[in-house]
């Protein structure tokens, strides 16, 4: 038996990977063989990600592979040791090459991780899977009258005290119907700290600076905001000051922005004066100062994406990524087209398609119990390097 294994978000080949097979056998557990039992036959990863086992008897098998970090031949955990499976057996003599999608697994169940206390109102709390519908109550089982949000992914949560006066949070946390666990967070400042530290802050998220002069400035608060917000000064290229409306995208998660007829090649000075916010708590920010260059066309690059052979009854995530798989930009996608990403910064970067079987809008990975592969991604195979005032046309072939 000879094939590969590679990790499945990436498609990197992976080394020193143990490769477990198991004879097929009418063991009602089988599913959790790999959990519990030592294999018929194993095999370690080369360099290249593969791997091969000689002088094996005719027969039907299961085929696994674990990065084993205890080399005890099983997978110990599925939450600290990633897993590969397959969908069907493999028969020998066969002319099976397997090609292995290692991942990390879902857990079965949702289990409560951590919780940060952020400042005397609010806090942050994680699980270690998405959470479908949390629901909160109080140790009564009365229903929380706070204020919690999930921003991009589901498994992390913003929790705001419902006033000004409580000190804690004592809340049960469903999933549906299902308790997951009690939350007990001290939300008081630290000790030997006088009064509270909290005020409202606002941060820059999104900058004509880096995405060209056609994006709005968004900001976000730490806290849900009220509806009502003022406006911000611009000073284009040191002429007189502009006063601009602030315009609200989410009071809950705290999201507004700035619109602007930007222009390339122009220096900016934008003020958000004192008291322009103001949160559910009634505090108000200080002033918030940003200066920014909007680039011109000649210093950022173009990439436009050719897709060839999406299946067009699924939906797609094409992204932008660096050399190290960090994420850039993003597109959602259905269809075969030509994409176009502008004002990207220069240098190497990597293209990735993923195929969003679940439509949650992110990179899954697999599901063991529910014998869900990881979905599928596809990368652009060869290198590519963004160059200044160049447009660059790539065609992105799926493998039929």
């Amino acid at each position: 038996m000879e094939g590969n294994v590679v990790e499945a978000s990436t498609a990197v080949a992976l080394k020193n990977i143990t490769v477990l097979v198991y004879r097929k056998s009418i063991d009602t557990k089988e599913d959790s063989i790999v959990f519990r039992k030592r294999p018929d036959y194993f095999a370690k990863t080369n360099e290249l990600g593969e791997f091969k086992i000689d002088n094996m008897a005719a027969g039907e098998y299961r085929l696994y592979a674990v990065d084993d970090k205890n080399s005890n031949y099983v997978c110990d955990s599925s939450g600290e040791e990633p897993l590969a499976f397959m969908d069907s057996t493999i028969v020998l003599p066969g002319d099976a090459h397997p090609v292995m999608r290692l991942s990390n697994l879902e857990p079965a169940v949702p289990r409560f991780l951590k919780a940060l206390r952020l400042d005397r109102y609010s806090a942050m709390i994680s699980f270690n899977k998405l959470i479908d519908s949390l629901v909160l109550k109080t140790l009564e089982g009365v229903s929380w009258k706070g204020t919690e949000y999930s921003l991009a992914n589901r498994d992390t949560f913003y929790f705001y005290s419902p006033d000004t006066i409580s000190d804690s949070l004592s809340l049960l946390m469903y999933d549906g119907d299902k308790l997951i666990d009690t939350l007990l967070q001290n939300l008081l400042p630290p000790a030997g700290v006088v009064g509270t530290r909290t005020r409202l802050r606002i941060n820059p998220k999104r900058s004509p600076a880096s995405f060209g002069p056609s994006s709005s400035f968004v900001f976000n608060a730490n806290h849900p905001l009220q509806l009502k917000l003022d406006s911000a000064e611009v000073i284009e290229d040191s002429s007189k000051a502009i006063r601009l409306p602030l315009h609200m995208i989410d009071p809950i998660t705290g999201f507004f922005k700035i619109d602007y007829p930007w222009q390339n090649g122009k220096k900016y000075k934008l003020t958000i004066l004192p008291g322009a916010v103001k949160d559910i708590y009634d505090l108000t920010n200080d002033t918030v100062k940003q200066e920014f260059l909007v680039p011109t066309e000649e210093t950022m690059a173009m990439l436009s994406i050719k897709t060839k052979n999406l299946d067009s009854d699924k939906n797609y995530l094409l992204q932008i990524l660096s050399e190290k798989f960090e994420p850039i930009r993003e597109m959602e996608i259905n269809k075969d087209s030509t994409y176009t990403f502008s004002y990207l910064s220069t240098g190497p970067i990597k293209l990735r398609l993923v195929e969003d079987t679940n439509r949650d809008h992110r990179y899954t990975y697999s599901h063991f119990a529910k014998k869900r592969q990881p979905e599928k991604v596809y990368i652009y195979p060869d290198p590519i390097t963004l160059r200044a005032n160049w447009e660059l046309e790539v065609v992105f072939v799926v493998p039929q």
